[in-house]
Formats: C-alpha cells, sequence, structure tokens
C-alpha cells in the first residue's frame, strides 16, 4: 500500500501524460464552512486538469451546483457528522441517490447549527448508506479534538461499524504528517481502500491533494477506489498556513459555539461524567 502513496504536491500534466484521472476527494464551498464559491472551484479545475468531489458538511447544494456542468468530472459527496462528533464522507454514483440519502437521513436531523453533529449516529448512518450504490469513506481519522476515533480503534475486534465503511482517508491536506502515517496504519490493518483530499476551504488549497485512478467517470473512479487500484498524491499544509486558511470561515462556527458545546455536551460528556461520578460514589461507599 505503501508504494501507491506519494507526498509531494500533485503535477496534473504528468499524472495526465500517464494515464492517470487526479480527482480532490474532499473539499468545501460557499455552502459549508468556506467563502470559495462553486464556480471559482471549477475554474481552477477545469485549468489545471483535475476533478473535484464538494462534501460540504451536511449540506449537498454546493455538490448538485457542480454537477450542471460537463466540462469538470464530479463526483456526488456530503461530509456528515455523526452524532458522535465522527465525520463520514459519502460518495453516490448518481446524483438522484445523494440528494434522496441526503433528505432521508441528513437533512431532518440537522441541529440548529446545520455544520455540526446530526441526530443519528455513526452506525445509523452507515446502515441508512447500505440502500445506496455509494463508497463510504473515514475522513481524517486522527484528526483534531472529537473528531479523532481513536478511542474506537484501539480494539479492531469492537469495530464493527468498519465493516461498513469502504475507506479511510489516508492523506488528508488539513492535518499533519504523523496524523496521516496514523491513517495509513489504520487502513492497512484493517485492509480498507484508500482516498485522499485536501480538505481545502480557500481556493489555493484545492488541488493540493488528489486520488488518482485510471478511470475518468464517476462510475469507474469509485470502483477503482472499491478495488483498491487507486493512488493517492499530495502534500499536507503548515500549521500557519492551516490557521490562515480556515480564518475566513471561523465565524461561521464561533456563532453556533454555545450550541456545539451543549449538543456535545448532553450527547458525548454528560454520560462519561456521570459514569465517572458512580464509580467514585461506589468506592466511597465501600
Amino acid at each position: 500500500m505503501l508504494d501507491k502513496i506519494t507526498f509531494k504536491r500533485p503535477r496534473f500534466k504528468n499524472i495526465s501524460e500517464e494515464g492517470y484521472t487526479a480527482v480532490d476527494m474532499h473539499l468545501h464551498s460557499e455552502y459549508s464552512d468556506s467563502r470559495t464559491k462553486v464556480k471559482n472551484i471549477l475554474r481552477k479545475a477545469e485549468k489545471k486538469g483535475f476533478g473535484v468531489s464538494i462534501a460540504d458538511h451536511n449540506e449537498i447544494r454546493g455538490s448538485l451546483k457542480a454537477l450542471e456542468q460537463k466540462e469538470v468530472l464530479v463526483i456526488p459527496g456530503i461530509e456528515v457528522t455523526s452524532l458522535e462528533g465522527f465525520h463520514l464522507l459519502f460518495y453516490f454514483y448518481q446524483k438522484d441517490e445523494l440528494e434522496e440519502f441526503y433528505e432521508k437521513f441528513v437533512n431532518k436531523y440537522k441541529s440548529k447549527n446545520p455544520m455540526s453533529r446530526i441526530n443519528r449516529n455513526l452506525n445509523t448512518l452507515l446502515n441508512d448508506a447500505m440502500d445506496y450504490n455509494c463508497v463510504t469513506c473515514l475522513p481524517h481519522p486522527f484528526a483534531y479534538l472529537w473528531t479523532n476515533i481513536k478511542s474506537k480503534t484501539k480494539d479492531m475486534r469492537r469495530m464493527r461499524f468498519f465493516k461498513k465503511i469502504h475507506a479511510v482517508e489516508v492523506l488528508n491536506g488539513e492535518v499533519n504528517r504523523l496524523r496521516n502515517l496514523n491513517a495509513i496504519e489504520l487502513a492497512i490493518k484493517a485492509g480498507k481502500s484508500y482516498t485522499a483530499g485536501s480538505d481545502g476551504h480557500m481556493l489555493i488549497e484545492i488541488g493540493t491533494v488528489v486520488t488518482l485512478s485510471k478511470n475518468n467517470t464517476v462510475e469507474g473512479f469509485l470502483n477503482s477506489i472499491k478495488k483498491k487500484k487507486n493512488l493517492v498524491v499530495g502534500r499536507e499544509k503548515n500549521l500557519i498556513n492551516r490557521i490562515a486558511y480556515h480564518a475566513p470561515g471561523i465565524n461561521r462556527h464561533l456563532k453556533h459555539m454555545p450550541t456545539n458545546i451543549k449538543y456535545a455536551y448532553n450527547h458525548t460528556y454528560k454520560k462519561k461524567i456521570e459514569d465517572i461520578g458512580g464509580k467514585i460514589r461506589k468506592g466511597f461507599s465501600k
């Protein structure tokens, strides 16, 4: 697997000459926590020669808008935040299936912060996706705060949800090299396919991390990921750039911060605190 991962900035002319199609499998638009317009994303992608999957947080308007044109390869996608706080990427073969999945299992379960956790847990969302022709992917599994899935990966035997996941995002432009190396180790250990994406929020980021396939259609590209016949190429941003690139959209998160904290407490930390308190009281009663 390691020989299929290249930590360097993609050179699209060379990639094309070698018969590969490149797709940035994870990026955000104006309809999420980014200010980057879909038309600008498509303009850059067409000029440079790569495809995109606009995977906005709990939202599909950016993806649908991109799918209106035919010049750039667009893979229908969405990034969903589960009740536990973990993220999931869903890539669909058909636009109408993305729309149906969104309306049935995402839109109606959103909280006051539309980009944050929805009232549907990780395992349930993966069960929902099993009725669709799609590729499920675990993005940035060792990212920061509650999106870090490390607590669930200590014992592979307990990772029943992992059987329902096709791929792991092993190269994400928003996290550091060590975290991506941990993701690679997880994918190898679990025997999963792999993807890569910039997770870009500003135009300058988009296309810096890509997934490669010998197929240039949505169906062929996604099938190559399932069959582990793809490559990934890209390089992570440094810390200063990560902070700078997130700054324009950070106020969209800040205005929902009280809601996010309350939601996280009620659905994640409250039970843990109660369990710890119970153990302490039990210890004093002996």
